[in-house]
């Protein structure tokens, strides 16, 4: 899953996406981390999935969106039931 913002604004916003996998999803890349010389602010390394449908999938995700940045997550799959 990638989320990109190409838009800025003030503060970091939240968004709803939906996810065909329940468990936990890891970031594998996040723009604004401190590795990356960001502010090291974001996702804390991964989300957690609800049971709620949303945009024609199974799952919700809740993505810490970062302004002009980019997030990319994988399903831990160890976490997948």
């Amino acid at each position: 899953m990638l989320e990109s913002t190409v838009r800025e604004f003030d503060s970091y916003r939240s968004l709803n996406v939906g996810g065909p996998l329940k468990g936990s999803w890891g970031e594998v890349l996040n723009s604004d981390a401190a590795s990356h010389d960001g502010s090291g602010r974001g996702n804390f390394g991964g989300l957690s999935i609800f049971p709620f449908p949303i945009h024609g999938w199974p799952f919700t995700l809740n993505i810490r969106l970062l302004p002009l940045g980019f997030v990319a997550f994988q399903p831990d799959t160890q976490s997948v039931g």
